[in-house]
């Protein structure tokens, strides 16, 4: 559970660490997007009204480490596609990150309350720990890059926290498929 409390901490902060800076981003050159603009972005949050219900069906269907993967690095190409500057790129990359960052919630949070046999509501406490606590603290260190190195810098940041996520998610996918079924155990 520790371990999908810290892929919370991880993919939380870098989502909004993204989202923290990507309004500056627009504001300035090469961009220069009017404030009103800019806060349309925030409608490619709509995209997790889809993703995360996806993401239960596949892990319903797949299992939950493939869909924790594979939404995560769903967000890192996502963000990948950010560093360009061209604004049909990055909405585009926007999007994938997005919603691969709900199908990511959706199936760790879920992934969460299914392990813990006893204590759900403190598994799930704690998970949510993570969750919020990532969000501030790496939701507050990205604008230290972003102030000395732009967006590059943020990028940096944000993948370094994305790909943490992913090794563990992968870690977890690998120690579910060993784990004996409970007809075996």
């Amino acid at each position: 559970i520790m371990a999908l409390v810290a892929v919370a901490f991880l993919l939380m902060g870098g989502f909004v660490s993204i989202y923290n800076v990507l309004g500056f981003r627009l504001l300035r050159e090469p961009f220069a997007l009017p404030q009103a603009v800019v806060g349309l972005v925030f409608c490619l949050y709509l995209s997790g009204t889809l993703t995360s219900a996806w993401a239960g069906r596949l892990a319903d269907r797949y299992g939950r480490g493939p869909v924790l993967a594979v939404s995560t690095l769903t967000m890192a190409l996502g963000l990948l596609l950010t560093w360009f500057d061209n604004l049909a790129t990055l909405l585009v990359g926007m999007l994938a990150f997005t919603g691969g960052f709900f199908a990511a919630h959706a199936s760790a949070s879920g992934w969460v309350t299914a392990l813990a046999t006893r204590h759900r509501a403190e598994a799930s406490s704690l998970y949510l720990f993570g969750y919020y606590t990532g969000s501030s603290v790496i939701g507050a260190l990205a604008g230290w890059p972003f102030a000395t190195l732009g967006w590059g810098g943020t990028l940096v940041l944000v993948l370094a926290a994305v790909l943490a996520a992913l090794g563990l998610a992968l870690t977890l996918w690998r120690s579910a498929d060993q784990a004996p079924t409970p007809a075996a155990a």
